[in-house]
């Protein structure tokens, strides 16, 4: 069996090559990188090293190669002969390897007429519809339903945290990767176009919709790393783990991490024990010192993460609509308007207000005055300062029974 990563980066080498190498898998990774090609081909090896508080655990994935995505004959008669094709680049590269994917893709069913399954390992809500869009643009619409029909675009849900390699792990080898132990892959398997080989961690729940474990990994696992990083701005933290050993922090992250899951458990009807052990399975994964992952990783970006639908405003979205008194993740999202605020200079509540109306208007419905009192009030406490009872008082002057 062959795979094709696109992507070797963090997820591909440090994820999906892991679990592809474990059954067994020849393994062609696409990047453009020359270093980590490179890398990979001096032995067609790279060092994968698990770390956790107590242990650490060196394997060697082999059987790989590396090619670069430029080289378009090659991507090409690669893709063709795949059993299973991954995409682990980040949301913002899958627009630039679209044309090239859609054009082997077609070369592939003219070719052998086999159809494949994609598996988008990306964070992103919906990423199986946004990528049908990006490839369709480079077929003619007289091939679109065959496209349809031969290719599985399956989302998936990223669980793993895996830091950017330092400098100094970059001397033990040029692609080496640190992992933390947590290897389960959710997908999407009503998606697929054919059979899914047999790859032990990677999961498809028949049980529940498939959406169920997108909005927990975004709603509760991003959205909770992120106001982490978030709040060790206050206390000048560099790392997750020191972060989440501050009691106030892990308090504040841990409360808001447990209204999304009750919104969760509400909206697709599941047990709430489950999701309340994966939230404190969470907080004792950010605790993971050896990893060493920094706040500015996990926070970088906050123009995309407090767009609408993602971690922030999809989390309160989802408690708002499913009832659930959210004061705690409306805290939060004031928390991350403040970090959008100071890298994008909105210091007016205005501009949050118009930044909020275009990208949040479900918290400006008249069922939400106390909600959208509390977010303005909450941002403006926040601009300067963290201390959590204070924001108790806050939410005092906001009081008010809620559904939950």
């Amino acid at each position: 069996m062959k795979g094709v990563i696109i992507g070797a980066g963090s997820v591909g080498r440090g994820f999906i090559g892991e679990l592809l190498s474990d059954a067994n898998f020849e393994i062609c990774f696409i990047d453009i990188d020359e270093n980590i090609i490179d890398g990979i081909n001096l032995d067609n090896s790279y060092p994968h090293i698990t770390v956790s508080n107590d242990k650490k655990k060196l394997k060697w994935i082999r059987n790989v190669r590396a090619i670069n995505s430029q080289n378009e004959s090659s991507v090409i008669r690669e893709i063709a002969n795949a059993n299973l094709i991954i995409t682990s680049l980040g949301v913002n590269a899958l627009s630039n390897i679209a044309p090239l994917l859609a054009k082997a893709i077609l070369h592939r069913i003219n070719t052998t007429g086999k159809a494949i399954n994609i598996l988008l390992c990306e964070n992103l809500h919906n990423v199986d519809q946004y990528m049908q869009q990006l490839l369709l643009q480079y077929i003619e619409p007289d091939l679109h339903s065959v496209f349809l029909q031969k290719v599985g675009l399956l989302a998936t849900a990223i669980g793993r945290m895996i830091p950017l390699a330092t400098e100094e792990d970059k001397k033990i080898h040029p692609a080496v990767i640190k992992v933390e132990p947590y290897k389960f892959l959710p997908y999407d398997g009503f998606a697929a176009k054919t059979g899914m080989p047999k790859i032990q961690n990677l999961i498809w729940d028949k049980s529940v919709d498939f959406n169920y474990y997108s909005d927990r990994k975004l709603y509760i696992h991003n959205f909770g790393h992120c106001l982490t990083a978030y709040l060790a701005n206050y206390f000048g933290y560099e790392y997750i783990w020191q972060a989440i050993q501050n009691n106030e922090i892990r308090y504040y992250v841990r409360t808001a991490m447990l209204e999304v899951a009750i919104a969760l458990s509400l909206q697709y009807e599941k047990s709430i024990l489950p999701i309340l052990d994966h939230v404190d399975d969470l907080i004792f994964r950010f605790a993971n010192r050896t990893l060493n992952d920094t706040c500015e990783r996990v926070g970088r970006d906050p123009q995309r993460k407090l767009k609408a639908g993602d971690r922030f405003l999809g989390a309160l979205q989802m408690c708002l609509e499913n009832k659930v008194k959210a004061d705690f993740v409306l805290g939060g999202v004031a928390i991350g308007l403040v970090v959008l605020a100071n890298s994008c200079k909105l210091s007016d509540v205005n501009d949050i207000k118009l930044y909020l109306e275009q990208e949040c208007p479900l918290i400006f419905d008249d069922k939400y005055k106390r909600e959208k009192s509390l977010l303005f009030a909450s941002f403006k406490f926040f601009q300067n300062k963290f201390d959590t009872n204070s924001f108790f008082h806050l939410l005092e002057q906001h009081s008010i029974k809620g559904v939950i």
